[in-house]
């Protein structure tokens, strides 16, 4: 069965190169063209695929269902075997499906892979990428790459903004796209006319921009480090309402750069566990001075009576945290605390809704990391006041 193809991207993906990076927004169906060109060389010759992105909890977070459709689009059924968990051709071809994050391990002894496809590139972190690359290691195999930019820092947007010679790299976006839906194209229009800067990100493929509303821009930055191990730690916990997260963190300051390397989060989590899980994984939070919110005395008891040192904080105007934290050169948050990086980009200041200029008052949302951030530093804030 003949169907359309996106040109652009299908000459490009013919070219011979090791990494293959298509960037770019929404609508430039950079997906499906590389979902159709895999599927095709599939059905052609037995090769294996290594599908992947940074987190994936289920199969239904995999470009499975991507794939099923496009065997389905290119009337490919009878040769191709479809379950729940893995693709497969009757003439050998596999396609294989896995989430970087929490499998980079085993995926170092997956063995005889043609092609790694990375979607959603963008999540990928420093350490997943530097540890996939190598492992796809066999004569003549490629890694393609597709990822919406959305942070200058991120590895593979790094990555493919300084490539080694055998990589090759384009940027699709819906202009591209001769076979954009309609309604896609009003979309696109609409927040062009509404929110020109979030439209050059969403659908121009621009990294988000940081904005002077956030508390805490141009200060932060993600990285991988190693934790020195004769570093003073600072521990803090900002305990849990309804909805919102219990939150423990660990940070410390080195030549005037505080890093953080810990931040758990718990959503609606018992009392009872959570001693436990503190220790299971911030370790040091066992010998450590942990200072927690005031406002919840009696958890303070109960976490105090099961061995760890628990302190009320003496708390500081949220004003004067923030000037502390601004203080330093940089905040580095490690990259695997992926919830903190979340709430760095959220965390920010309320904007006039007649002037739109930024006004002085924190927005009450995305700081449950920050506030414990703020707890665990309040010893040195109260010091710094004096």
């Amino acid at each position: 069965m003949r169907i359309q193809r996106v040109g652009r991207i299908y000459n490009f993906l013919k070219q011979k190169a090791r990494y293959k990076i298509i960037s770019g927004g929404r609508g430039s169906a950079k997906s499906w063209e590389v979902a159709a060109e895999l599927v095709t060389r599939g059905a052609q010759k037995k090769i294996r695929v290594l599908c992947c992105r940074e987190i994936q909890r289920s199969i239904k977070q995999s470009v499975h269902k991507l794939l099923s459709d496009t065997i389905d689009r290119l009337g490919l059924n009878n040769d191709y075997k479809i379950t729940d968990h893995k693709i497969s051709n009757r003439n050998g071809t596999e396609f294989f499906f896995e989430g970087l994050w929490q499998n980079i391990d085993s995926i170092k002894s997956i063995e005889g892979i043609d092609y790694c496809w990375v979607e959603e590139a963008q999540t990928t972190s420093h350490r997943s990428w530097t540890t996939l690359t190598p492992t796809i290691r066999k004569h003549d195999s490629e890694i393609w790459i597709t990822y919406n930019p959305t942070d200058d820092y991120d590895a593979v947007h790094q990555f493919s903004l300084n490539p080694p010679d055998n990589a090759i790299v384009i940027e699709q976006n819906a202009e591209h796209n001769p076979f954009l839906p309609d309604v896609l194209k009003e979309e696109s229009e609409h927040m062009k006319k509404t929110d020109y800067e979030l439209w050059r990100h969403i659908w121009g493929g621009e990294t988000l921009k940081r904005s002077d509303a956030e508390v805490l821009g141009g200060k932060w930055t993600v990285d991988y480090f190693e934790t020195p191990g004769n570093v003073d730690f600072y521990h803090g916990v900002d305990w849990g309402f309804g909805a919102d997260p219990t939150v423990l963190v660990r940070c410390f300051v080195h030549d005037n750069t505080l890093y953080i390397d810990k931040a758990k989060y718990w959503y609606q989590s018992d009392l009872e566990q959570l001693p436990e899980q503190f220790i299971h994984h911030v370790p040091t939070s066992a010998s450590w001075r942990i200072y927690a919110d005031s406002a919840n005395p009696a958890e303070i008891r109960y976490i105090y009576n099961k061995g760890l040192n628990v302190r009320a904080v003496k708390k500081t105007t949220i004003e004067a945290g923030i000037r502390y934290l601004r203080s330093y050169q940089k905040i580095v948050i490690h990259e695997d605390c992926k919830e903190l990086i979340e709430e760095a980009k959220q965390y920010k200041y309320k904007t006039d809704e007649k002037t739109g200029e930024v006004t002085p008052k924190i927005i009450d949302a995305f700081n449950h990391g920050w506030d414990a951030i703020r707890y665990a530093l309040s010893p040195l804030i109260l010091r710094g006041k004096k």
